[in-house]
């Protein structure tokens, strides 16, 4: 009895409507989950849901709701899945699935773990080829198709730009520099060095691949350009030289 009850709880605060009629109150319960699971993808979403309107945003997040349990003890987790819901969703309109990828991520960062980054002339290199770098835990690279980081940028700033297809190629990067989550708009060489860096590539496997993009003579600028910026925008927590 207990366990069929607690079944049938359980069903009815996470799909409101699907035994409510058979147990008075339970609508209360039911629509208390499903208001606290929205306030919390309103809340880490909140630039995705004025792009695409309350109205819009509220049938999303139902459909969601009702496929996606809060697993975590805390609803601050909740709604890493709902970037990839909405790209399904919203297919024709992909921007929207990547406004909402970086409003994830931009939280995410927020919230990550601590870790400081280094300057460039604090590293101390002996070979350069077989270097492999280590980075902030905040980072997450992504390619893009549309123009969504000037939509995130103008939403912030209240003159939202026209929804755009991006540049063959071109990413943006999140990461936390100290407790500011950042994000920036990253050409074609940098999304793939990073992408690259990332599942474990060394600095020399890094400008082999810089060769074949750029040219033989570009390579040591663009290289000496990426690790710049990396190490000035805190994203190089250390390197590795492997034995």
């Amino acid at each position: 009895m207990l366990g069929e009850f607690q079944r049938t709880f359980l069903a009815t605060v996470l799909q409101p409507g699907s035994t409510t009629h058979e147990q008075p109150g339970m609508r209360v319960y039911a629509n208390n989950v499903h208001g606290q699971l929205l306030a919390a993808l309103c809340d880490t979403y909140e630039k995705t849901r004025r792009w695409l309107g309350e109205e819009a945003f509220q049938q999303h997040a139902a459909s969601y709701i009702a496929r996606h349990r809060s697993t975590s003890w805390t609803l601050d987790d909740y709604g890493d899945a709902f970037a990839d819901h909405l790209s399904t969703a919203c297919a024709h309109t992909p921007e929207v699935g990547e406004l909402a990828w970086l409003d994830l991520r931009l939280r995410r960062a927020f919230s990550g773990s601590d870790a400081a980054g280094v300057r460039l002339e604090a590293l101390d290199v002996e070979d350069w080829e077989r270097v492999e770098f280590v980075f902030v835990p905040t980072l997450s690279v992504r390619l893009l198709h549309t123009n969504a980081p000037a939509l995130w940028a103008g939403l912030a700033a209240g003159t939202v730009p026209r929804a755009q297809m991006a540049l063959p190629g071109s990413g943006v990067r999140v990461w936390r520099h100290g407790w500011e989550p950042r994000f920036q708009s990253i050409g074609h060489e940098e999304y793939a060095c990073l992408d690259l860096a990332l599942a474990g590539a060394s600095f020399g496997e890094m400008c082999t691949w810089l060769a074949s993009a750029v040219g033989p003579d570009r390579v040591a600028a663009t290289a000496g350009s990426l690790l710049h910026a990396w190490t000035n925008d805190g994203l190089v927590v250390a390197i590795r030289e492997p034995r």
